[in-house]
């Protein structure tokens, strides 16, 4: 999870590692978020990197670009890898603040 900077009140990602090639444009993760956030709205989620690389509907899209998307997403915090595939688990800031008003403390 991210860690905290300035007493926990803003919160950072931490620097990416160095990447492996293929390094995926931007616009192409901002794709993959866009899958994850549809998916987890629609209950779809966990879904495998191969749904994730039929959904784009690229068939030039390597499965390594797939895998550096996703990757990306799970650095910043907004996805998490199981068993059964990738998981979308952000929460935003006023969702945390709720959940923190309804008492969870985890």
């Amino acid at each position: 999870m991210a860690e905290s900077h300035h007493a926990g009140r803003f919160p950072y990602v931490p620097a990416p590692e160095k990447m492996r090639k293929p390094i995926p444009n931007l616009a192409t993760v901002y794709r993959v978020e866009r899958i994850m956030i549809d998916a987890n709205k629609r209950g779809d989620d966990p879904i495998t990197l191969e749904e994730i690389k039929r959904r784009l509907g690229s068939k030039g899209i390597r499965h390594v670009t797939v895998r550096t998307c996703v990757d990306e997403l799970v650095r910043q915090g907004k996805v998490t890898i199981t068993s059964d595939g990738v998981l979308w688990t952000w929460l935003s800031p006023a969702g945390v603040t709720l959940l923190k008003k309804l008492g969870y403390k985890g």
